[in-house]
């Protein structure tokens, strides 16, 4: 298993380093509800979970302050036809085989 670290200056992947630009401060915060996925439509890939009915989930817009002492969050999904990032990638609208080490930072940019 690869390990994987945080700092606030960017996020250190077994391949190498990456750098981001300044990070952003929380614009939003809302609750939403989950709703159960119609039939066969939950993708389960890399150990993804799906919604569960009722349950109230978080969801925010722009990007959190970070310290030292704050914690990553790692989500790991596929950019393969098929696979559970739900379409090709926003930077070149194409699909990336998931032997292609492809990074989308939390920032909403493509690194």
């Amino acid at each position: 298993m690869a390990a994987y670290t945080f700092s606030p200056y960017g996020t250190k992947l077994q391949e190498g380093n990456l750098s981001f630009p300044a990070l952003e401060v929380w614009a939003f915060m809302r609750v939403m509800r989950g709703k159960k996925p119609p039939p066969g439509q939950c993708n389960q890939e890399n150990d993804s979970d799906c919604c569960v009915q009722g349950k109230l989930y978080t969801t925010y817009t722009g990007s959190p302050l970070v310290s030292s002492q704050t914690k990553a969050h790692l989500t790991i999904n596929s950019f393969e036809k098929g696979g559970d990032g739900g379409g090709p990638s926003e930077c070149d609208n194409q699909y990336h085989s998931d032997n292609t080490l492809v990074v989308r930072s939390t920032i909403n940019r493509m690194v």
